[in-house]
């Protein structure tokens, strides 16, 4: 958990570094105590990012980004992690895995 709160913190003072037309960039959490790691609010929209530091080995999302995808309908998303790698459809979103070296370069 330690390793995580950090990535993320590393995320979002990158990303926010980087991103062109950037507004926010915020936690979220839905009534149902669903949560996400940072919510990246620009000019086309809202970007969600999950920061993952365990190690993946297959294209798949929680629960708790199905229901940011279901509620705000995001044009994409990304998940951060380790070292997998791959971009996929899920729900109606292009979701970008990408290893956390590469994201906050």
């Amino acid at each position: 958990m330690k390793n995580n709160k950090f990535c993320i913190s590393i995320v979002k003072g990158q990303k926010g570094k980087r991103a062109e037309g950037l507004i926010d960039v915020n936690f979220w959490r839905s009534k149902d105590k669903a949560e996400f790691d940072l919510i990246i609010l620009g000019e086309d929209g809202v970007t969600p990012v999950e920061v993952k530091f365990s190690t993946i080995k297959k294209a798949t999302v929680s629960k708790s980004f199905r229901s940011f995808i279901k509620i705000y309908s995001p044009k994409k998303g990304y998940v951060v992690n380790r070292s997998y790698e791959e971009s996929r459809t899920i729900g109606s979103i292009d979701v970008s895995f990408v290893p956390f070296w590469k994201f906050v370069v």
